[in-house]
């Protein structure tokens, strides 16, 4: 007897596949065309296995075929054990000698993600053969059955043994095998899909989100930060007066757990080496009942942005305390600085508002920012457009629109728009388009004219609207006016200026209403941009959390709505910076989040009122029905005081990096890790080393920025 098909073709290492001697599969073959030969010359071919049963009147060893028997798994080369007219038949391979590829055909009578195939000749239901399946259209879902000739529903995994994604089987040909219950891919997924597939996979697994926020809520009860108990015995003494809810951090064995006073005695026996619950020592009444399935790690969160960034659009949104903003640095000059310095191309600015800060400005910006005072007013403007910016009580702040009412105007020589600096990274020298966000009126004569110049001498004009635009259109409603200037090279060293007047010949006319302004690079394809949501000196988490909660819901959406219509019509990204955690520790009032914490400077309510502004975020994606896998955040608590550091801060970090578990695509930065104290002190960080800890000299946000970023590529 020759060796064995599975001996000559086995697998071998996956690093290292054995490979197969010639001579044996020469012997091999052989063997078996010489019992098809037999078969087929002793015309033992039948076509039902009940048939062939039925005939025991070959000798012992004679070769039998069957080919066509409906029932899977039943054609095949047999051999007849036993003498003349006794025994039986068996079975010595289950598929037709020479047919070790079959071709199968979906002619579309299933659907495209319950296929339902055919073949002239039946299927191993080992694995033994190799089957081409002729895909008849692009499944739609996942997962994908296949049934092969009326039989049993097979699923069709993919080579590394995954379910098949949407979209990763086009219409054509692929191959692979049956193996157990399911059809076993060799070819590879249509690649879009696996790109799609790989963006989904980012937001987690929707079941186990929501059991792992159900075992999150118990956190927000408490008065102290979660716990994180290396053992399970440390997780048995936690006071559960003061603690309902950990995150089990033991080697091997990482849970979410809470705190069940109902649970009975009945536990200890039951689950004795407390895999589910765990009793409390010493011995008492309920128990600690652990989540089926560890908690999410933070893992290559900004690995993805990064991708993102180098085959897309990504805009980043920050929100924070004073150092977010502060004389013209924090934050979003670092974070800025910082993807620059990285190699990553800028492609927008953020959005400015004319009237930043009510008409202050804030420094929003990195190498470009507003220019001018306050124009018109911030108040006022008929609600169809009010909505659009509105400044209630709370709302996003530094942003304030324009409103000058009907009859009022605004004098063309004043210094108002959007200035690059020179050398902006956006690239100065680049053909740009500029764009204002203006609203429409049904009544009045307002007008307002676009226009670009060089912001230095010998301020020769860029581009102008060929006449002035008319605000009134007959209706309320928001506008877009872009205007575009053509590629100058010896552009990139000078200032550029966008207004929506011509300097000394068109002003603006009420009545007038705007929002935002913005430039883009529209060669740039990828990369990124940075703007300021909301910035609060002196104000926390709760401050920004009300902020947002009283914004109108038509106001997140106009902004978020730009982000998104400027990265084009590929795969969103928008990514949320939180920082925050100075002012936390002095606030009084109760956070604002679903647990409404009364201890307001607790980590508890700390954690409350980040999920309070992520929780509006994602609102505003439900709203509008738009993907939520779209959406990153990235969190921070504020940078080291001391060493050691404010006990408060401590505790927020040890509660963000627990709640950051039951958020999809968040990463946490730990500022006390990637600058400590001692750094601080010895670079000069501080913007005052003796007096002032709570912010940073320029250096200081850009180092720091550029220290988180890098901790994370």
């Amino acid at each position: 007897m020759v060796e064995l098909a599975s001996t000559i073709w086995a697998d071998g290492p996956s690093g290292s596949p054995t490979e197969p001697q010639k001579s044996q599969i020469r012997a091999w073959g052989t063997y078996i065309e010489s019992l098809v030969v037999l078969a087929y010359a002793n015309n033992s071919v039948y076509n039902l296995k009940s048939a062939m049963d039925a005939n025991l009147v070959p000798g012992a060893y004679s070769p039998a075929l069957v080919i066509g028997d409906p029932t899977a798994g039943n054609d095949g080369l047999y051999m007849k054990v036993g003498a003349t007219t006794t025994g039986s038949w068996t079975q010595l391979l289950d598929f037709v000698p020479g047919a070790q590829i079959v071709h199968a055909v979906d002619a579309g009578a299933g659907t495209p993600d319950a296929i339902i195939a055919t073949s002239v000749i039946g299927l191993s239901m080992s694995g033994s053969q190799l089957v081409r399946l002729d895909v008849f259209e692009t499944n739609t879902g996942s997962p994908v059955t296949v049934s092969f000739n009326g039989s049993t529903l097979l699923t069709v995994k993919t080579a590394s043994g995954a379910n098949v994604a949407a979209g990763g089987l086009t219409a054509g040909p692929v191959l692979g095998f049956v193996s157990g219950s399911t059809f076993r891919l060799l070819s590879d997924q249509a690649s879009a899909a696996i790109v799609a597939a790989a963006e989904a996979a980012e937001a987690g697994a929707e079941d186990w989100r929501d059991q792992a926020e159900a075992f999150a809520l118990a956190a927000q009860s408490v008065s102290t930060e979660l716990a994180h108990p290396v053992t399970r015995a440390a997780l048995k003494a936690l006071n559960t007066a003061t603690h309902t809810a950990a995150v089990v951090v033991e080697p091997s064995f990482e849970r979410i757990a809470r705190w069940d006073a109902s649970v009975g005695a009945y536990a200890n026996t039951i689950d004795p080496n407390e895999l589910v619950f765990a009793q409390p020592t010493p011995a008492s009444a309920g128990a600690w009942v652990m989540s089926p399935v560890a908690p999410k790690r933070q893992v290559g969160i900004f690995e993805q942005i990064k991708y993102r960034m180098t085959i897309g659009k990504v805009d980043f949104v920050g929100i924070g305390d004073s150092n977010q903003i502060l004389n013209g640095f924090g934050w979003d000059h670092g974070f800025q600085y910082a993807l620059t310095t990285l190699g990553f191309p800028m492609w927008a600015t953020g959005l400015l508002s004319q009237n930043e800060n009510n008409g202050s400005g804030s420094a929003q910006g990195y190498l470009y920012g507003r220019i001018g005072s306050l124009i018109g007013a911030v108040s006022g403007a008929p609600a169809e457009l009010d909505k659009y910016l509105n400044k209630g009580a709370g709302a996003i702040f530094p942003a304030y629109y324009t409103y000058v009412a009907d009859g009022s105007s605004i004098s063309n020589s004043a210094q108002i728009g959007l200035t690059l600096s020179a050398n902006c990274p956006i690239d100065n020298g680049a053909a740009l388009t500029f764009d204002l966000y203006w609203g429409s009126f049904n009544s009045g004569a307002g007008t307002f004219r676009p226009y670009v110049r060089l912001g230095q001498s010998p301020f020769s004009t860029l581009a102008v609207e060929a006449a002035p635009i008319s605000t009134n259109t007959g209706a309320l409603a928001m506008q877009h006016a872009t205007l575009s200037i053509a590629a100058d090279l010896t552009r990139g060293d000078k200032i550029i200026e966008f207004k929506p007047l011509r300097t000394a010949s068109d002003g603006i006319t009420g009545p007038y209403f705007s929002t935002y302004m913005r430039a883009r690079n529209p060669s740039r394809t990828t990369g990124f941009a940075y703007g300021t949501l909301e910035y609060r000196g002196g104000q926390s988490a709760r401050t920004m959390a009300y902020d947002l909660q009283q914004a109108s819901n038509e106001a997140l959406t106009h902004y978020f709505s730009i982000l998104r219509a400027d990265q084009g019509s590929g795969t969103k990204t928008i990514v949320v910076c939180i920082n925050s955690g100075l002012n936390d520790r002095n606030e009084t009032s109760a956070s604002v989040g679903t647990a409404a914490i009364a201890d307001g400077d607790s980590a508890a309510a700390f954690i409350d009122n980040f999920r309070a502004i992520i929780a509006r975020i994602k609102a505003i994606w439900t709203l509008n029905g738009w993907d939520q896998t779209e959406l990153f955040w990235l969190l921070a608590v504020s940078h080291p005081q001391s060493d050691p550091d404010d006990a408060e801060l401590v505790s927020y970090r040890g509660a963000l990096q627990a709640y950051a578990l039951y958020v999809d695509q968040a990463q946490v930065f730990d500022l006390s890790a990637l600058a400590p104290y001692a750094d601080f002190i010895a670079n000069g960080w501080y913007l005052n080393p003796v007096t002032d800890h709570n912010h940073m000299v320029q250096a200081g946000y850009e180092q720091v920025s550029l220290r988180e970023l890098k901790a994370m590529l």
